[in-house]
């Protein structure tokens, strides 16, 4: 199972939403299991949405480029946009021994993210963010 899939995703929450539709399709035809499959596509909406919320500022938010490689035993996601530089990964854990009303806003998100894939990394990439995300399985 060698597959790959790639989508530009205009900023608004329609086109996320179809773009979650295809990804979805996708992973199924690829083969990829349950547990991969519903790690990647909380990881891109997650990523998309913070994205079209707060990558712009004040700019009128652009499309993000989704790309999606599948292996025999893992799948690799990358995510790219000419956003404000930020990198997702360098924000502190939220502290979940906290009550949900004590926390600071922010973040769960991508902490889910980052425990729900094997490796995630953010470079800037000529003017882009790029995020990319790898989940493993056993064959």
């Amino acid at each position: 199972m060698n597959a790959a899939w790639e989508k530009s995703v205009s900023p608004d929450l329609d086109s996320i939403t179809a773009c979650m539709d295809e990804c979805s399709q996708f992973l199924a035809e690829s083969g990829v299991p349950d547990e991969a499959a519903f790690s990647a596509q909380l990881a891109i909406e997650e990523i998309l949405t913070n994205t079209l919320k707060y990558g712009f500022g004040n700019e009128a938010p652009r499309p993000t480029i989704v790309h999606i490689e599948c292996g025999e035993d893992h799948l690799q996601l990358t995510l790219s946009d000419d956003a404000h530089p930020f990198d997702p990964f360098s924000a502190p854990a939220p502290d979940l021994s906290l009550p949900a009303e004590e926390r600071s806003v922010g973040g769960l998100g991508i902490h889910l993210v980052r425990n729900m894939m094997t490796s995630c990394t953010y470079s800037r990439d000529v003017g882009r963010n790029v995020v990319r995300l790898v989940k493993k399985w056993d064959a």
